[in-house]
Protein backbone atom coordinates (compact mmCIF):
# COMPACT_ATOMS: atom_id res chain seq x y z
CA UNK A 1 0.00 0.00 0.00
CA UNK A 2 2.84 1.95 0.99
CA UNK A 3 4.51 1.54 -2.77
CA UNK A 4 0.71 2.51 -4.38
CA UNK A 5 0.87 6.12 -2.62
CA UNK A 6 4.21 6.77 -3.43
CA UNK A 7 3.62 5.82 -7.42
CA UNK A 8 0.39 7.96 -6.91
CA UNK A 9 2.48 10.75 -5.61
CA UNK A 10 5.31 10.30 -8.63
CA UNK A 11 2.51 10.26 -10.90
CA UNK A 12 0.73 14.00 -9.86
CA UNK A 13 4.68 15.27 -9.77
CA UNK A 14 4.80 14.47 -13.28
CA UNK A 15 1.30 15.24 -14.23
CA UNK A 16 1.82 19.02 -12.77
CA UNK A 17 2.68 21.84 -15.11
CA UNK A 18 6.54 22.80 -14.70
CA UNK A 19 5.44 26.05 -14.68
CA UNK A 20 3.11 26.12 -12.28
CA UNK A 21 1.98 29.10 -9.59
CA UNK A 22 2.74 27.60 -6.19
CA UNK A 23 1.34 28.85 -3.17
CA UNK A 24 4.11 31.02 -1.93
CA UNK A 25 4.77 32.70 -5.08
CA UNK A 26 1.01 33.60 -5.48
CA UNK A 27 1.39 35.45 -2.20
CA UNK A 28 4.59 37.30 -3.69
CA UNK A 29 2.59 37.84 -6.46
CA UNK A 30 -0.59 39.35 -4.56
CA UNK A 31 2.60 42.52 -3.42
CA UNK A 32 2.20 43.54 -7.29
CA UNK A 33 -1.02 46.35 -7.31
CA UNK A 34 -1.58 45.02 -10.92
CA UNK A 35 -1.93 41.60 -10.37
CA UNK A 36 -4.02 41.92 -6.59
CA UNK A 37 -6.08 44.47 -8.12
CA UNK A 38 -7.15 41.12 -10.67
CA UNK A 39 -7.58 38.76 -7.65
CA UNK A 40 -9.76 41.24 -6.15
CA UNK A 41 -11.51 41.77 -9.91
CA UNK A 42 -12.11 37.56 -9.95
CA UNK A 43 -12.90 37.15 -6.22
CA UNK A 44 -15.74 40.29 -6.63
CA UNK A 45 -17.01 37.68 -9.94
CA UNK A 46 -17.41 34.65 -7.69
CA UNK A 47 -18.95 36.43 -4.92
CA UNK A 48 -21.65 37.70 -7.58
CA UNK A 49 -22.15 34.53 -9.43
CA UNK A 50 -22.62 33.12 -6.25
CA UNK A 51 -25.26 35.30 -5.44
CA UNK A 52 -27.18 35.44 -9.08
CA UNK A 53 -26.70 31.65 -9.84
CA UNK A 54 -29.37 29.20 -9.23
CA UNK A 55 -27.67 26.92 -6.26
CA UNK A 56 -27.21 24.08 -8.59
CA UNK A 57 -25.67 26.18 -11.56
CA UNK A 58 -23.04 27.54 -9.19
CA UNK A 59 -22.35 24.47 -7.77
CA UNK A 60 -21.08 22.90 -11.43
CA UNK A 61 -19.23 26.58 -11.87
CA UNK A 62 -17.77 26.40 -8.39
CA UNK A 63 -16.44 22.96 -9.87
CA UNK A 64 -15.20 25.02 -12.65
CA UNK A 65 -13.28 27.58 -11.15
CA UNK A 66 -11.36 25.25 -9.11
CA UNK A 67 -10.62 23.23 -12.62
CA UNK A 68 -9.16 26.69 -13.77
CA UNK A 69 -7.37 27.20 -10.59
CA UNK A 70 -5.92 23.93 -10.31
CA UNK A 71 -4.48 23.85 -13.87
CA UNK A 72 -6.34 26.09 -16.20
CA UNK A 73 -4.92 29.37 -14.88
CA UNK A 74 -1.59 28.09 -15.26
CA UNK A 75 -2.03 27.00 -19.19
CA UNK A 76 -3.38 30.50 -20.25
CA UNK A 77 -1.04 32.16 -18.18
CA UNK A 78 2.10 30.08 -20.51
CA UNK A 79 0.24 31.06 -23.86
CA UNK A 80 0.64 34.86 -22.88
CA UNK A 81 4.47 34.34 -21.34
CA UNK A 82 5.44 32.78 -24.78
CA UNK A 83 3.62 35.94 -25.83
CA UNK A 84 6.60 37.66 -23.66
CA UNK A 85 4.88 38.65 -21.00
CA UNK A 86 6.86 38.62 -17.92
CA UNK A 87 5.13 36.17 -15.74
CA UNK A 88 3.31 38.40 -13.21
CA UNK A 89 2.07 39.86 -16.11
CA UNK A 90 0.81 36.63 -17.66
CA UNK A 91 -1.12 35.55 -14.73
CA UNK A 92 -2.41 39.09 -13.96
CA UNK A 93 -3.72 38.69 -17.77
CA UNK A 94 -5.22 35.23 -17.31
CA UNK A 95 -6.94 36.26 -13.90
CA UNK A 96 -9.06 39.52 -15.63
CA UNK A 97 -9.72 37.51 -18.42
CA UNK A 98 -10.93 34.83 -16.08
CA UNK A 99 -13.06 37.81 -14.45
CA UNK A 100 -14.54 39.05 -17.13
CA UNK A 101 -15.33 35.73 -18.21
CA UNK A 102 -17.63 34.95 -15.34
CA UNK A 103 -18.76 38.33 -15.64
CA UNK A 104 -19.90 38.03 -18.84
CA UNK A 105 -21.81 34.57 -18.11
CA UNK A 106 -23.27 36.36 -15.20
CA UNK A 107 -24.77 39.26 -17.64
CA UNK A 108 -26.15 36.86 -20.17
CA UNK A 109 -28.17 35.25 -17.09
CA UNK A 110 -29.43 38.75 -15.83
CA UNK A 111 -30.77 39.66 -18.91
CA UNK A 112 -32.49 36.44 -19.59
CA UNK A 113 -31.24 35.99 -22.94
CA UNK A 114 -29.96 32.75 -21.70
CA UNK A 115 -31.86 31.31 -18.56
CA UNK A 116 -29.99 30.09 -16.13
CA UNK A 117 -31.75 26.64 -15.99
CA UNK A 118 -32.14 24.58 -19.05
CA UNK A 119 -31.48 25.24 -22.67
CA UNK A 120 -32.59 27.26 -25.13
CA UNK A 121 -34.80 26.17 -27.88
CA UNK A 122 -37.12 29.26 -28.67
CA UNK A 123 -39.31 30.79 -31.23
CA UNK A 124 -39.67 33.89 -32.62
CA UNK A 125 -42.47 35.25 -34.68
CA UNK A 126 -42.65 38.55 -36.96
CA UNK A 127 -46.26 38.44 -37.31
CA UNK A 128 -46.06 40.79 -39.94
CA UNK A 129 -44.71 39.80 -42.52
CA UNK A 130 -45.25 35.45 -41.53
CA UNK A 131 -42.01 34.81 -41.09
CA UNK A 132 -40.14 33.26 -37.74
CA UNK A 133 -37.11 32.34 -36.63
CA UNK A 134 -35.60 29.51 -34.36
CA UNK A 135 -33.05 29.93 -31.72
CA UNK A 136 -30.76 26.81 -30.17
CA UNK A 137 -28.26 26.69 -27.59
CA UNK A 138 -25.33 24.46 -28.72
CA UNK A 139 -22.61 25.85 -26.66
CA UNK A 140 -23.58 27.12 -23.29
CA UNK A 141 -19.57 27.94 -22.38
CA UNK A 142 -19.21 29.73 -25.43
CA UNK A 143 -22.79 31.39 -26.04
CA UNK A 144 -22.59 29.91 -29.66
CA UNK A 145 -25.91 29.54 -31.41
CA UNK A 146 -27.77 27.78 -34.23
CA UNK A 147 -30.45 30.18 -35.91
CA UNK A 148 -32.48 29.06 -38.41
CA UNK A 149 -34.96 31.43 -40.03
CA UNK A 150 -37.89 30.27 -41.83
CA UNK A 151 -41.02 31.79 -43.86
CA UNK A 152 -42.90 30.31 -47.06
CA UNK A 153 -41.26 27.04 -47.47
CA UNK A 154 -37.99 28.93 -47.67
CA UNK A 155 -35.04 28.46 -44.72
CA UNK A 156 -31.61 29.76 -43.86
CA UNK A 157 -29.70 28.19 -41.45
CA UNK A 158 -26.76 30.04 -39.48
CA UNK A 159 -24.58 29.83 -36.84
CA UNK A 160 -23.26 32.87 -33.99
CA UNK A 161 -21.98 33.74 -30.89
CA UNK A 162 -23.77 36.10 -28.57
CA UNK A 163 -21.85 39.23 -27.56
CA UNK A 164 -22.84 39.91 -24.16
CA UNK A 165 -21.69 43.59 -24.13
CA UNK A 166 -24.97 45.11 -26.08
CA UNK A 167 -26.94 41.75 -26.35
CA UNK A 168 -26.35 40.85 -29.74
CA UNK A 169 -26.32 37.61 -31.78
CA UNK A 170 -23.34 38.11 -35.05
CA UNK A 171 -24.48 35.40 -37.64
CA UNK A 172 -21.99 34.56 -40.63
CA UNK A 173 -22.49 32.35 -43.48
CA UNK A 174 -20.32 32.68 -46.74
CA UNK A 175 -21.52 36.26 -47.71
CA UNK A 176 -24.93 36.09 -45.90
CA UNK A 177 -24.95 38.65 -42.75
CA UNK A 178 -27.15 38.69 -39.94
CA UNK A 179 -27.20 40.14 -36.83
CA UNK A 180 -30.12 39.83 -33.79
CA UNK A 181 -30.33 42.62 -31.17
CA UNK A 182 -32.28 41.45 -27.95
CA UNK A 183 -33.93 44.15 -26.04
CA UNK A 184 -35.67 41.40 -23.54
CA UNK A 185 -35.97 37.65 -23.48
CA UNK A 186 -39.21 38.24 -25.57
CA UNK A 187 -38.32 40.73 -28.21
CA UNK A 188 -35.50 40.64 -30.62
CA UNK A 189 -34.72 42.53 -34.04
CA UNK A 190 -32.86 41.35 -36.92
CA UNK A 191 -31.14 43.08 -39.60
CA UNK A 192 -29.68 41.42 -42.43
CA UNK A 193 -27.33 42.09 -45.79
CA UNK A 194 -27.80 42.63 -49.10
CA UNK A 195 -26.73 38.93 -49.51
CA UNK A 196 -29.75 37.52 -47.11
CA UNK A 197 -32.41 39.37 -48.50
CA UNK A 198 -31.29 37.80 -52.14
CA UNK A 199 -31.17 33.89 -50.55
CA UNK A 200 -34.34 34.52 -48.66
CA UNK A 201 -37.55 35.39 -50.70
CA UNK A 202 -39.17 36.18 -47.11
CA UNK A 203 -37.94 39.80 -45.72
CA UNK A 204 -36.43 38.76 -42.68
CA UNK A 205 -35.88 41.89 -41.14
CA UNK A 206 -37.91 43.60 -38.59
CA UNK A 207 -38.60 42.60 -34.87
CA UNK A 208 -39.77 39.37 -33.27
CA UNK A 209 -41.53 38.36 -30.69
CA UNK A 210 -41.05 35.20 -28.36
CA UNK A 211 -43.35 32.48 -28.48
CA UNK A 212 -45.13 30.65 -25.75
CA UNK A 213 -47.43 27.84 -27.22
CA UNK A 214 -45.72 25.04 -26.85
Amino acid sequence: MRRLFMVIAVLLVISAPAFALSDSEYRKMMKDPEFSAADRELTSAYNEAKRIMSESEFAGFRRDQREWIAKQRDVRAKTFMEDGYSRVEAYTKATLERARGIRARLHVIQTCVIDDVGEIDEAYYDNGKGSYLHLSLVSRAQFWFEVSFAGQGDKVVMMGHFDPDDNTIALEDGGLKAVLTFSDKDTLSVKVNGAFRRAFTVDANGTYTRHYGK
